[in-house]
């Protein structure tokens, strides 16, 4: 089963809960659409009494009056031949009347685009055909992307519009994680005010990151927030993270860190005491409590000084 909820986290970014809600909604779904075709052919075994029918249909033949003398007359079917359309690249600024109704416009939409231009009106991008009364979305939608109109720059509609979305769109700087306030993170997709602050949290308590691994380990960051956040964070080469001095740190201040619980704090005091201080940082090692993985997270927040 933890199996199972790892697996749908990963694959969907589902948060804890949110995993355990589809794991109980799965089997539920299933249930209920498996449900339908074996009611229908519970439904189709059953035998259905058509009498009443029959006799209904019999009183009403019986009350039908008939005409032999009536005769039904067929109208002939009309043959249309349905036009075809050729699509080419067109200005609508310059386009000739023949070309749009080559294109398909209508003749009433033809007349009313050159009136329109006649009045000094002017497209400026694909869109603008809509403002034309009557213009049919159909005929737009397999229109549009032939639609080419020159400015006097020799730029063309999609290239400006292309040119004024860049220009609009917010650039998504990157940040360093171990100096990132509020904001940043919230400019983050996912990130709200109170993943920031729980983030900001753990990082005071941690001492700074280390690792951008480490994000997966603050709670109610699900894979997609974490990996989204990997991708705009980054740690300077030069970052050293505020260390625990194994040799003077008392047992609360220890326990403080998000790394060492109460137990393993009070295992190193202990050890202190009977051992003396600590000569180097690997000698957190010949704790028995300690497993490696431990150790490998552990060690870049410790230091030994006198």
């Amino acid at each position: 089963m933890n199996f199972l909820r790892k697996w749908i986290r990963n694959l969907l970014g589902f948060s804890g809960r949110e995993a355990n809600g589809f794991i109980i909604l799965l089997p539920l779904l299933i249930i209920i659409i498996a449900s339908e075709p074996v009611y229908r052919n519970f439904i189709a075994s059953q035998d259905r009494d058509y009498s009443h029918d029959m006799r209904v249909l019999d009183s009403l033949i019986a009350i039908w009056p008939t005409d032999t003398n009536q005769t039904v007359r067929e109208l002939p079917a009309r043959k249309t031949t349905p036009k075809v359309y050729r699509y080419f690249a067109f200005d609508p600024n310059t386009a000739t009347e023949q070309q749009l109704s080559a294109l398909g416009f209508p003749d009433f939409l033809v007349r009313r685009v050159v009136s329109y231009r006649q009045k000094g009106g002017k497209f400026n991008t694909p869109a603008d055909l809509r403002k034309i009364y009557g213009m049919d979305s159909a005929l737009f939608n397999s229109l549009k992307k032939y639609v080419l109109i020159e400015h006097r720059n020799g730029q063309t509609a999609k290239q400006l519009e292309k040119a004024a979305i860049q220009s609009t769109k917010p650039r998504l700087d990157r940040f360093d994680i171990n100096e990132a306030d509020t904001a940043a993170l919230k400019s983050v997709y996912g990130i709200g005010t109170k993943l920031a602050e729980r983030i900001l949290r753990f990082r005071s308590g941690l001492g700074g990151f280390v690792s951008l691994d480490q994000l997966s380990e603050i709670y109610g960051l699900d894979t997609s927030v974490v990996n989204s956040l990997q991708k705009r964070a980054f740690i300077h080469d030069d970052f050293r993270p505020r260390r625990i001095n194994l040799n003077t740190t008392t047992e609360q201040e220890m326990a403080a860190h998000p790394y060492i619980s109460k137990p393993l704090a009070k295992t190193i005091v202990a050890w202190r005491f009977q051992h003396g201080a600590f000569k180097s940082v690997d000698e957190i090692k010949n704790l028995s409590t300690l497993k490696a993985d431990d150790i490998v997270k552990i060690i870049p927040y410790l230091k030994v000084e006198e």
